[in-house]
């Protein structure tokens, strides 16, 4: 009969282990994802298949890490509104004629 030898727990260890590798290794994407960088599609795309190599590793961490610009702001000119110009008053009856208008010949 085979002896069973009590669990010290070096399996959980070991998955502990890989999954700190794990999120080792996601650190640019995970950088970028709190940061909410413009561009984070391209550095998960290059963590995920150049993150292996230490330089594209760091590559994608710099493009994590580096400077967003603020986003531009939106300026709202508002102008005050053209001042009142009344209509024109109808012509009365013995007043001024219109302009363009010959003048009228004299009542004799």
């Amino acid at each position: 009969m085979i002896a069973q030898q009590p669990d010290s727990g070096a399996g959980a260890a070991v998955v502990l282990l890989i999954l700190f590798f794990i999120a080792l290794y996601f650190i640019p994407t995970i950088v970028a994802a709190i940061r909410k960088v413009p561009n984070i599609g391209s550095i998960i795309v290059i963590n995920v298949f150049l993150g292996w190599s230490l330089i594209g590793w760091v590559v994608a961490l710099a493009m994590a890490a580096r400077t967003t610009p603020p986003p531009p702001q939106q300026v709202i000119v508002q102008q005050p509104p053209p001042p009142y110009i009344p209509p024109p008053a109808p012509p009365t009856q013995g007043g001024p004629a219109e302009p363009g208008t010959p003048p009228e010949p004299p009542s004799t």
